[in-house]
C-alpha cells in the first residue's frame, strides 16, 4: 500500500463518517431555529398530487450558511397554509400565506429551487384549476426577500386553458391563450419593488390583473 491510498484508506473509514455527522448536525441546528406558530405544522403530503412535500436547506442569502425554507398548515383549519423560510443571516423566519381570496381550501406543491431561487405554489379549489407560483429571491443590497416572477394559470374550458408569466425586475409579461387557435401575447407593465412582506390579498389582486387585456379574447 502505497502512501497516498494509505491516506485515502484513512478517509474513507475515519473522516467520512465525522464529516458527515457534522453536516448533519448543522442541518438540524438550521431546522431546530425554525419556528413554526402554534397549531401548525410542517407539510408532509402535498394534497394537491399526493406526492411527498420537501423542504430546503440552501444559502438563500448568501452568507455561508443555509436557511431553511419549508410549508406549514393549520392543524384546525385546513384551507390555511404558509411557506416559511428562515434566514441565517438576520435569524428571523419570514411567512407567505397561500391566500384564496373565495374562503375556499388550497392545495399546495413541492417547492423547487433553481440556482437561487425558490418557486413556492399552489392550486385553488374548484374547477378552473387556478394555480399561483411566487418566485423569491434574497436581495442583498435590500437585505429582503423578493418576489421577482409571478405565474398564474387557469382553466378557460374543457380543453382550454390559460397561462400567464410576470417578470417583475423587467416588466415583461406572457399571457398564453391554449385553446384549439392558441395565442401569444407580450406586454410590459413595470411595478416598484414586491417584497415577502408586501403579499397580500391586494397585491395578488394586483398581479393577477397584469395581462388581463388579453384574456377575455
Amino acid at each position: 500500500m502505497n502512501f497516498l491510498t494509505g491516506i485515502k484508506n484513512f478517509y474513507n473509514k475515519k473522516m467520512r463518517p465525522l464529516l458527515l455527522l457534522l453536516l448533519t448536525l448543522i442541518s438540524f441546528h438550521s431546522f431546530s431555529q425554525i419556528k413554526i406558530p402554534e397549531n401548525y405544522e410542517e407539510l408532509s403530503e402535498s394534497p394537491a398530487n399526493g406526492r411527498k412535500m420537501n423542504k430546503l436547506s440552501t444559502d438563500f442569502d448568501a452568507d455561508g450558511k443555509n436557511d431553511i425554507a419549508l410549508i406549514i398548515k393549520c392543524e384546525k383549519d385546513f384551507s390555511k397554509y404558509f411557506l416559511l423560510i428562515y434566514l441565517t443571516s438576520d435569524t428571523k423566519t419570514y411567512r407567505l400565506e397561500f391566500i384564496n381570496e373565495d374562503d375556499m381550501s388550497v392545495y399546495p406543491v413541492q417547492l423547487e429551487q433553481k440556482k437561487n431561487v425558490i418557486t413556492a405554489g399552489y392550486f385553488k379549489d374548484g374547477t378552473a384549476a387556478f394555480g399561483r407560483f411566487f418566485k423569491l429571491r434574497y436581495n442583498k443590497s435590500q437585505k429582503k426577500i423578493q418576489l421577482i416572477g409571478y405565474d398564474s394559470g387557469y382553466r378557460i374550458s374543457a380543453a382550454g386553458h390559460c397561462d400567464k408569466t410576470f417578470n417583475l425586475l423587467t416588466g415583461d409579461y406572457n399571457v398564453k391563450i391554449l385553446t384549439a387557435l392558441p395565442e401569444n401575447h407580450k406586454g410590459n407593465k413595470k411595478i416598484s419593488p414586491v417584497f415577502i412582506q408586501d403579499i397580500n390579498i391586494s397585491m395578488i389582486s394586483k398581479l393577477d390583473k397584469i395581462g388581463s387585456e388579453f384574456e377575455s379574447q
